[in-house]
């Protein structure tokens, strides 16, 4: 209860802060409504709401700046609602705005704003005014006919090939932004075929909302009711005929194809008015490279340029080579251009221009932290001082190759006092920790070379990873271990409609333990022999292949408008089939991890209002292959699963939750941890915010998380009750339940959570109940402090 003493005390400090400023004099908008009248879908409402929102004078709305203020935290800079002073030509100007809006969004007609200016009764001063804009919109138009009517004949032809791509549906509402999505469409097609200066604007609709049955005569009456009829039609469901077409004075530039001619790279210098005074020529003078110093080698150049002479113009081209150049990592930007000046008939030159990091880098950082400790071992001391050692070199260009070289030295101690068997106590070095990692980051794949030149593949990189470490810990163990791996990674973008991403990462690689035991360690494997599989030499050789995908979708019903889908396959092998190789040191297993996380955004009546529902499955399983000597029972214990703490169970500390098949025969404090080769975890949360605290969003969430971990067999058999392990599953699950607090200072979000045990597999009698006596005390309440969102 310490920390939400801590916590409580953090919120009065903050509190402290003065976050608004108000005019001197005059009156001022302390809130801004907007009420839609009319028989409209809510969906509708809600976009328009969305964008009247956007029109309203600044004048009427509250500025947000980040200034240090007064108060006890003055010294933070933080969120500051400024308020400012208005007259009745701001809110006249608010409806000008509205006007065009409703234009720009298919009502033609526009519609009636009328407004309310109320005082608002908490403010003592009488300045503060509540403003309501009351608008009722006429009937929206909706697309009855879409025609292209393009003249120029290689223009037209592309855009009918490309017809089946248009988002413009028949019956659909007229909005200015849905057309405007069609003429990016349109351009984006048509620079993807060669027209290099075409934009946008090039374009005009044309949207006709005449009623022809208005303008017709008749003087026969039935006729005449006929048309009467069919205005009366048109004027409760207002048709518009849209027509797109090129405008007259287009440029004739811009009605052309291009093809690329040749390409200047300016490998250092970002400055059009200088040209560095050495060059050379790439792909057979097909590319010059301009520079002061030459820092690149050709051949790298030469393949993350995806523009090629001769080529018709694209620019997907374009920005792969943009995106590509900058994955590097060796250019801090990169601008690419038409040169104008190089224009012959349907050729036009590119230039290149970069700008360059400083090819070195290095950091070091000293931190420090005091512990206190009731682990029950001898060699354990109570009170702990320890500090760490950072430092860090990077070469940004190895060898003039763009490959990353990074070198990295840890180096930690702890320093307590120890109490031998003479009850002396001496002020010693209890832990010693030294790492050392070098690696090289290439940027491209090194196996499956053939992926690196796939359209829909970004991002592709590889490493070579070599780390080294050494513990020591005071009469308890020194452990050598070494790693060596490969890894690569690459992003796939999915073709078609869904907005997927794929990541696909695999890794190669071997770890090596070597444990030098010493005596306490010795005397605790002894009285407790299934530590041997915890504390034990091994060689693992791994494969480690990855897969996260991500997906966006937007969903338009009464219920929930946004739906995003992450998911995290994992597959680790290491020593099947090959045992013969190290039969007594190769560790020999395989596991596997299923994470799927998928967030609803649901629609309330108050567009701001944030009200999500977010769900987590996580399944882990894993096997362990060789038995020897009875010492591999499980997994290694680096590789097995654990759960508890503020991304996992909530109710449970980070490692302390556990079933009958993963508890050990060990007494007092000595090991109060728990690994195991299951692991299954379902989380929900239904996330809402609830105010704003010195400007920054403060959100509740409601949660409940269930799950636990296990083995294939019982480490201890005296333990395991007469149940089969499938029976014992529902015993076994773990629930937690409890609501958190999350501050959201944009940069970092500060999460803090309660939560008690719904159910408890470890219970006196070992049943797993719900709500019992041992699960429901006070005490048991666990507090738990989380940086960002837990899933």
């Amino acid at each position: 209860m310490r920390n939400l003493f801590y916590f409580f005390v953090f919120l009065l400090l903050l509190s402290s802060c003065k976050i608004s400023e108000y005019p001197a004099t005059g009156k001022y908008a302390i809130k801004t409504n907007i009420e839609i009248k009319g028989d409209y879908p809510i969906e509708e409402k809600k976009l328009l709401e969305k964008k009247l929102q956007i029109q309203i004078d600044d004048s009427l709305q509250y500025s947000k700046v980040t200034k240090k203020t007064s108060g006890f935290l003055g010294f933070i800079k933080h969120p500051v609602k400024v308020y400012h002073n208005f007259d009745s030509s701001n809110i006249s100007r608010t409806k000008d705005f509205f006007n065009a809006a409703y234009i720009a969004n298919g009502y033609f007609r526009g519609g009636n704003t009328a407004f309310t200016e109320t005082t608002d009764s908490t403010r003592p001063d009488g300045r503060a005014k509540i403003v309501t804009f009351y608008v009722e919109p006429f009937k929206n138009h909706y697309m009855d006919s879409i025609d292209y009517v393009i003249t120029d004949s290689g223009i037209k032809k592309l855009v009918a090939q490309n017809w089946d791509k248009t988002t413009l549906k028949k019956k659909d509402i007229y909005a200015q932004e849905i057309l405007d999505g069609e003429l990016r469409r349109i351009t984006y097609d048509l620079r993807n075929a060669g027209y290099l200066f075409l934009n946008k604007e090039d374009f005009k609709i044309i949207a006709d909302t005449i009623n022809a049955a208005l303008l017709n005569i008749s003087n026969d009456p039935i006729e005449q009711q006929i048309l009467l009829t069919a205005a009366a039609e048109f004027a409760a469901n207002p048709n518009t005929d849209i027509t797109i077409s090129l405008r007259e004075n287009v440029a004739a530039k811009n009605k052309k194809q291009y093809y690329i001619g040749n390409i200047n790279v300016y490998i250092d210098n970002f400055d059009r008015s200088i040209t560095p005074p050495n060059v050379s020529n790439i792909r057979n003078g097909i590319i010059k490279k301009y520079y002061f110093t030459d820092n690149i080698k050709d051949s790298i150049l030469a393949k993350h340029i995806f523009l090629q002479k001769g080529s018709l113009y694209r620019d997907l081209d374009l920005s792969k080579t943009t995106q590509s150049l900058n994955v590097l990592n060796v250019w801090q930007q990169v601008s690419i251009e038409p040169n104008e000046n190089s224009i012959n008939n349907d050729t036009v030159d590119f230039n290149i221009y970069m700008l360059p990091y400083e090819r070195y880098q290095s950091e070091r950082k000293l931190e420090g932290a005091y512990t206190t400790s009731n682990v029950d071992l001898i060699s354990a001391p109570k009170n702990v001082f320890g500090t760490n050692f950072f430092f860090n070199v990077k070469n940004k260009n190895f060898k003039n190759r763009a490959i990353q070289n990074n070198f990295t030295i840890n180096l930690g101690a702890d320093f307590g006092e120890q109490i031998d068997n003479t009850t002396a106590k001496q002020n010693i070095v209890n832990t010693i920790q030294f790492g050392l990692n070098y690696n090289f980051l290439f940027p491209e794949l090194k196996i499956f070379k053939r992926l690196n030149k796939k359209e829909n593949i970004s991002n592709a990189k590889s490493g070579l990873n070599l780390n080294a470490n050494l513990s020591y810990r005071l009469n308890f163990f020194t452990l050598y271990e070494v790693s060596p791996f490969y890894n690569s990674q690459y992003d796939i973008k999915s073709k078609g409609g869904k907005q997927r991403l794929w990541n696909l990462q695999y890794n190669i690689g071997s770890e090596i333990r070597k444990l030098k035991e010493q005596d306490e360690l010795t005397n605790l494997i002894i009285a407790n022999p299934i530590l041997a599989n915890v504390y034990r030499d091994g060689v693992t050789l791994n494969l480690v292949p990855i897969i996260n995908a991500s997906e966006r979708h937007d969903i338009f019903n009464n219920r929930f408008k946004k739906l995003a889908l992450t998911s995290r396959y994992s597959f680790e092998h290491s020593g099947v089939g090959f045992k013969n190789l190290l039969p007594n040191e190769l560790l020999s297993f395989v596991k596997l991890e299923f994470d799927h996380r998928f967030l609803l955004s649901k629609t309330t009546k108050k567009v701001d209002r944030k009200n999500d529902l977010a769900f987590r499955g996580y399944v882990g399983i894993g096997k362990s292959y060789n038995q020897s000597l009875n010492q591999n029972l499980t997994l290694p214990f680096f590789k097995q699963f654990a759960g508890g703490g503020p991304s996992s169970l909530r109710a449970w500390g980070v490692r302390q939750v556990s079933s009958y098949s993963t508890r050990k025969t060990i007494t007092g404090n000595r090991l109060q941890e728990y690994f195991g080769d299951i692991q299954v975890e379902l989380n929900v949360e239904q996330r809402h915010k609830l105010f704003e605290f010195i400007g920054f969003p403060v959100e509740g969430a409601l949660f409940a998380d269930a799950g636990n971990i296990w083995n294939w067999k019982a480490l201890d058999r005296s333990l395991r009750p007469n149940k089969p392990a499938l029976n014992r599953i529902a015993d076994d699950i773990a629930i937690a339940t409890g609501y958190g607090i999350r501050i959201d200072f944009s940069y970092v979000l500060i999460r803090f959570d309660l939560a008690g045990k719904f159910k408890d597999p470890k219970t006196i009698d070992g049943r797993g109940g719900f709500l019992t006596k041992e699960n429901t005390q006070l005490k048991d309440i666990k507090f738990q402090l989380g940086i960002n969102y837990p899933f």
